[in-house]
């Protein structure tokens, strides 16, 4: 089954937000310092997602895009290179992330 117009955003969202990893993790930090750790971890968060797509089961999947979007939250708080991010943004990512979560949340209580 073809995803949805609304399930292919999600993924897109997701492959921003755990993309934007990659650029971060590599500007910020040398390379001799863990540099692999986010992009490892943002490239987990993407096929996690797009299993649960495959997997057919929309429950499942916005029960996982909603954990997914917590670990990338959590993430961007805990992690070097974001932790040195310029407080605007940091605020902003928080803001953005916080609202996906929250969608997904009506999405999936709505769903039930």
């Amino acid at each position: 089954v073809p995803p949805s117009c609304v399930t292919s955003f999600i993924i897109a969202i997701t492959c921003f937000l755990a993309g934007s990893w990659w650029g971060i993790s590599l500007a910020k930090m040398p390379v001799n310092a863990g540099i692999l750790i986010a992009p490892i971890v943002s490239n987990a968060l993407v096929l996690l997602s797009v299993i649960a797509l495959w997997q057919g089961n929309k429950t499942i999947f916005l029960l996982n895009q909603i954990v997914v979007f917590l670990i990338l939250l959590i993430g961007e708080h805990i992690l070097r290179p974001f932790t040195q991010a310029p407080p605007y943004y940091r605020h902003m990512r928080l803001w953005v992330t916080l609202t996906v979560i929250v969608i997904h949340v009506l999405q999936l209580l709505f769903s039930l």
